[in-house]
């Protein structure tokens, strides 16, 4: 998916509250790297690679956008509570009912603290960089920026990813993400085996209870 470049991201026809996250450190290229991050400096850019009329229409069609997120806080483990979170990278769609293809460039940057000054080499405590999913990593949070301090020297990693975007029609698929509406919706116009396999995973899938029975 989004970090890994050349990475396919399928998404249903027509599927509800799509959204795929990825970890800022993947896409910098720091996932097993020990360095200083700023946080404050993440960012994130995307482009349609294809120049063509059709390209850009798929993505205004289906709401393709990529985005950065303020990552959840609360982490229930209270040994991680003196960890920092980066700002999480999503890909988000609204997607039509037709099949269609794309490609995109996603651009990752931040400062890395390349040569700290003497006072800031010395740090006794940085706050660990915490992964997407809460999990402490090699890297760790700066507790200043470049411009508290002149002396230190800061490098921009930027690393870029071509991700392809597929709206594909998966009855089976849908099924599975329970979604009833566009099973019964496309049952008419999908092959045979396929609307059998959609119907043994509706039948064998445990039922969704509503929150108030919960």
């Amino acid at each position: 998916g989004l970090e890994r470049d050349g990475g396919v991201v399928a998404i249903l026809t027509e599927e509800p509250d799509f959204h795929r996250q990825a970890c800022m450190l993947d896409l910098l290229g720091l996932s097993s790297a020990p360095c200083i991050i700023d946080r404050n400096t993440c960012a994130l850019s995307w482009k349609v690679n294809d120049k063509e009329k059709s390209a850009e229409k798929v993505v205004k069609d289906n709401s393709i956008k990529v985005e950065l997120k303020a990552p959840k806080g609360g982490l229930e483990n209270p040994a991680l509570s003196g960890g920092v979170q980066l700002p999480v990278p999503t890909l988000s769609a609204k997607p039509a009912h037709i099949e269609a293809k794309t490609e995109i460039s996603v651009t990752a940057s931040a400062c890395v603290l390349s040569r700290p000054c003497p006072r800031h080499l010395a740090a006794a405590w940085r706050p660990v960089v915490l992964g997407i999913h809460g999990r402490p990593t090699e890297a760790q949070g700066s507790t200043h920026s470049a411009e508290d301090c002149a002396d230190c020297k800061w490098t921009t990693v930027k690393h870029t990813h071509s991700l392809k975007v597929d709206i594909i029609l998966d009855i089976v698929r849908m099924a599975e993400i329970r979604d009833l509406r566009s099973v019964i919706k496309r049952s008419d116009i999908c092959p045979r085996e396929e609307v059998r396999a959609a119907l043994g995973v509706l039948l064998t899938t445990r039922p969704m209870l509503q929150r108030d029975v919960i």
